[in-house]
């Protein structure tokens, strides 16, 4: 009986890991280093913005709550935020912006502030992107990049419409009475992903297909009310590959 209840113990605290890794968003978090890469070295900065987007996950999921995710304290966020400020240094004037940023996407769940998600998300990712290439960043990349992030975001909301309907989230997908579509963000993230190597141009082929590995293989892990059916379509694709 005590082996059993050890055993049930050991399974909880697995699945809570799990639940809490999911959260991380290991796909997206790969996205955003190669992206990062593609513009500037390993260094503090690098380090730094990592942590802003960490502590992004961690503020987002400590106001939404959603069903099926273990519970984010919001002091963690504003920690991880200090840590990032401590490894950005003297780039102070851009790093508020990414914080308020981050805030205002947090209100997604609130009249039509889910509207302007995409638009917040690019915003995100142009500040993130001058804190490590202040100066050497163009800015038609810029545009791009946050066009990218914002397209992904808009599939990513068409992957979540059921959800969202049940809640009274009003996304540009529902707007337009859109049908699910479970694949389409995964789809994208590989997409910018190849976009990023392509731009880094020094990095081998290898590179991208084991991030785009490690995108499919754990994009599942974040619990999700559309996981079924991104599940089921991703298994079709393999059944046609391999038969």
């Amino acid at each position: 009986m005590q082996v059993f209840q050890a055993s049930n113990r050991r399974g909880s605290r697995m699945r809570r890991a799990l639940n809490y890794l999911g959260q991380l968003r290991i796909y997206s978090l790969v996205d955003l280093i190669l992206m990062l890469r593609a513009v500037s070295q390993f260094s503090k900065p690098f380090l730094g913005a990592v942590f802003l987007w960490i502590g992004f996950l961690a503020f987002l999921e400590s106001i939404h709550k959603d069903k099926g995710r273990e519970p984010v304290n919001q002091t963690f966020a504003w920690l991880v935020w200090l840590q990032a400020c401590i490894f950005l240094g003297d780039s102070s004037e851009i790093i508020p912006l990414y914080i308020v940023f981050s805030i205002l996407y947090s209100f997604k769940k609130r009249w039509y502030w889910a509207r302007l998600s995409p638009l917040l998300r690019g915003l995100q990712t142009i500040a993130i992107v001058v804190l490590v290439s202040p100066s050497e960043i163009k800015w038609y990349w810029l545009a791009a990049t946050a066009l990218l992030i914002a397209i992904r975001n808009f599939w990513g909301d068409a992957r979540d419409i059921v959800q969202d309907e049940k809640e009274g989230i009003k996304t540009w997908p529902i707007y337009f009475e859109m049908q699910q579509r479970p694949l389409a963000h995964l789809f994208c993230t590989l997409g910018t992903t190849a976009a990023w190597w392509a731009y880094a141009g020094d990095l081998s082929l290898k590179w991208l297909l084991l991030v785009w590995v490690v995108e499919a293989s754990t994009y599942l892990l974040t619990p999700r009310q559309s996981n079924n059916k991104t599940a089921q379509g991703l298994s079709k694709i393999l059944h046609i590959v391999w038969r």
